[in-house]
């Protein structure tokens, strides 16, 4: 089988379907968006968010936003302005910027399964990212597969969600973590048209209370 290919908010993607769920997964960055769960009822849901600037005429210097969109992975997870061991990573690294090879679509029973692969360069390896959808599962079963690799290297995946203004329309749910941390360093500077809630490099042992910049509770 092959995925059909489809230009959506001015990126090639792939589409791929079960009864229950649509996606698409760009071919640069392997950005996934939009995706549409219930699709076959009269109130599908599309939580994931889509950059507005799509098709513009911007100047980007940051390749990880030329795609932005929806869910993504990282590898590194950031970026460093010194190179390590002689590497120097983009922002969120190759995975996320460069483009995809499709290595297969097939159907066995209830299981669509879609494969992708990547050779990295400034690190040599291999990377499999495998998406699996269940027929009458509204959800995206996702796993990467890291091969060839020696170091150490920080591993995300990058959710972009597209949040309803109403208060409590979101609810987000983690397995338990050791450890979390905000980010050190300013992400949304007002200055660059930016903004952040969360203050800098706050720890925190649950999402139930995790400090704010104006405030200590939440």
């Amino acid at each position: 089988m092959k995925p059909t290919i489809k230009t959506i908010a001015s990126q090639p993607s792939w589409s791929v379907r079960s009864r229950t769920v649509e996606l698409a997964v760009t071919q640069l960055g392997a950005h996934m968006a939009p995706v549409k769960f219930y699709r076959n009822t009269t109130r599908p849901v599309q939580p994931y968010y889509i950059n507005p600037w799509h098709g513009g005429n911007l100047k980007i210097d940051d390749p990880v936003l030329v795609p932005l969109r929806g869910d993504f992975f990282c590898m590194p997870f950031g970026e460093n302005t010194t190179p390590f061991r002689r590497e120097k990573h983009v922002c969120h690294g190759g995975p996320a910027t460069r483009k995809w090879t499709f290595r297969s679509l097939e159907k066995r029973g209830r299981v669509t399964t879609f494969t992708l692969g990547m050779k990295t360069r400034i690190r040599p390896g291999n990377i499999t990212s495998t998406i699996h959808l269940v027929d009458g599962h509204n959800v995206v079963y996702t796993r990467h597969l890291l091969e060839g690799y020696t170091g150490a290297a920080p591993l995300g995946h990058h959710a972009i969600l597209a949040v309803p203004e109403a208060e409590g329309s979101l609810l987000v749910a983690t397995s338990s973590f050791n450890f979390g941390m905000t980010s050190p360093v300013v992400v949304g500077d007002p200055k660059s048209g930016g903004y952040q809630s969360l203050a800098l490099g706050r720890k925190f042992t649950s999402l139930r209370r995790v400090r704010l910049l104006w405030k200590d509770e939440p």
